[in-house]
């Protein structure tokens, strides 16, 4: 029995953070400087940033700089997707992911 409800409690846990109003997300870019572009970007879809944080600042060989950015959503059924596809499109941007913890 317990077995059968840890199957069926992961799969709900993922669907819940996708639906949530929060997003945790990775971004590697070009520089420093195109934050504020990513930051920009964010707000105009009608987001606030709750938490920025740079994981590097230069590049590293094949490692770009980097971020990681706590974000809430303004409208309750906002698609997590489409705040990912409009930061992915900007050209500064070379990745982007959605962390789900």
């Amino acid at each position: 029995m317990l077995f059968i409800v840890l199957e069926l409690m992961v799969p709900l846990e993922h669907l819940y953070k996708r639906h949530t109003r929060i997003i945790t997300l990775f971004v590697q870019f070009d520089a420093p400087e195109s934050i504020g572009d990513i930051t920009s970007g964010i707000r105009n879809n009608h987001a606030v940033i709750d938490d920025l944080e740079m994981e590097r600042m230069q590049r590293e060989g094949e490692k770009y700089p980097s971020a990681v950015i706590n974000i809430k959503l303004f409208k309750e059924n906002a698609s997590h997707s489409d705040m990912l596809a409009s930061i992915a499109e900007l050209n500064c941007v070379h990745s982007i992911e959605e962390l789900i913890a």
